[in-house]
């Protein structure tokens, strides 16, 4: 069961219904012109009493903002590519690609240089 209340951060589309499972029905805001049921509006004023004090709404806030922070360094963190990794999806073929086929076909030849010590041929 959803709220009876509902206010948004931004205070503006808050919901009003007219029941919930603890208080006796009836609507809350006015009827529309129409007759209707209104159920959403905005707040333009809001005075807030008893919320504990500059240290609680301090702490409060700095929790938020940590919050806020971590949530933050999270999207960049998801947003970086570990170019070195790519790289070695691309060479060992997990990611199926072309790009370093060449290396496959040059193996074996007697001129060839992939960088890779283990299938070099020459002087031993």
């Amino acid at each position: 069961s959803s709220p009876r209340l509902f206010i948004t951060e931004t205070f503006e589309n808050c919901v009003a219904s007219s029941h919930d499972l603890t208080f006796e029905c009836g609507p809350l805001l006015p009827k529309t012109a129409s007759g209707g049921l209104q159920k959403t509006f905005d707040i333009e004023t809001l005075e807030v009493w008893g919320v504990g004090g500059d240290e609680v709404v301090g702490q409060a806030l700095g929790a938020r903002h940590q919050q806020r922070e971590i949530t933050a360094a999270n999207i960049r963190k998801a947003r970086k590519v570990d170019k070195a990794a790519f790289l070695d999806d691309f060479q060992s073929g997990l990611i199926e690609s072309k790009a370093f086929a060449h290396r496959g076909q040059m193996r074996g030849r007697a001129d060839e240089d992939t960088g890779d010590d283990k299938y070099k041929v020459g002087d031993n």
